[in-house]
């Protein structure tokens, strides 16, 4: 009897050493190594984000300076407001729009909302810069078009909005790509 239980010991111990501990490590390291891809992707699309919104940042405070220069000075507008960054609304690829979306959930919107970051660029890139454009191709009533476009359509505090949404976008993606555990 002592033998028979001597042998079911040893293939408990065999079958653990054997076929158990070497599943429970592959199994384990498949995990880490999935992980740390996730991470390590997460990570490199923050950076990414990060790049593609300094472009957009740098464009919106060059418009928002053209515009209160034209206004401050009174004088017909003459520079159209940058866009070369902005190619519609796939310019903040799905994504870097995803990860945005998870990393703002309870975070207080400085400007507009970050999870309507592509709607108030389109606005901005497409609507707004447009309009702008015109009016300042279109040489007759400048003074009154203008000042319509800040004062009535409140151009530049749209603008700043959009400004400060992409600033905390842009905070927060360079705070998540820094992570150990990017979201």
């Amino acid at each position: 009897m002592c033998n028979e239980q001597t042998d079911s010991i040893i293939f408990i111990q065999e079958l653990i050493e054997n076929f158990i501990f070497p599943f429970l490590v592959a199994v384990t390291s498949f995990i880490l190594l999935t992980r740390l891809t996730v991470w390590r992707d997460r990570r490199d699309k923050s950076r990414l984000g990060v790049a593609i919104i300094e472009s957009l940042i740098e464009e919106v405070y060059n418009g928002i300076t053209i515009m209160e220069e034209s206004i401050n000075l009174q004088q017909q507008p003459t520079k159209l407001l940058p866009r070369k960054s902005w190619n519609g609304m796939t310019t903040i690829p799905d994504d870097v729009l995803l990860i945005l979306l998870k990393i703002s959930q309870n975070i207080e919107p400085k400007g507009f909302k970050i999870k309507e970051i592509r709607i108030h660029c389109k606005n901005y890139f497409d609507h707004m810069t447009s309009t702008w454009d015109n009016s300042v191709n279109k040489n007759q009533n400048w003074k009154t078009n203008a000042n319509s476009l800040i004062n009535n359509s409140k151009f530049v505090e749209a603008a700043q909005g959009v400004l400060r949404m992409l600033e905390q976008a842009k905070e927060l993606l360079e705070k998540n790509s820094k992570k150990k555990c990017p979201k």
